[in-house]
């Protein structure tokens, strides 16, 4: 906050790719950044990927997103996995957290 007030939120999702382990998600209000932001690129996802993944975010299995996405499971696989490598992911808990930080996706919808 720009008053420097300390403001916690929680989000959660269901997510079985890690069960018992949390995220934690760093957030700058707009005009501050996060002093690693500059060396990072703009967007390094397409479109797609990022609705993929903002569509993990919010809790949804790959068949449920390839099912609104009208395209296959393989296919969602496929994006997930492109997510993972260009943002240096271990897992989707991981992409979501260094996608949210990048700012390839956000929580508003």
């Amino acid at each position: 906050m720009p008053d420097g007030q300390r403001v916690e939120v929680e989000y959660s999702a269901t997510a079985d790719v890690a069960p018992g382990q949390h995220l934690s998600i760093l957030m700058f209000p707009p005009g501050r950044s996060d002093p690693g932001a500059a060396t990072r690129p703009r967007s390094v996802l397409t479109g797609r990927e990022r609705e993929v993944l903002a569509l993990i975010a919010m809790g949804r299995s790959s068949a449920l997103i390839a099912a609104e996405l009208s395209v296959s499971a393989s296919t969602v696989e496929t994006h997930v996995r492109h997510c993972l490598e260009k943002l240096g992911a271990r897992n989707r808990a991981h992409a979501i957290a260094l996608g949210l930080r990048d700012g390839e996706i956000s929580l508003a919808r």
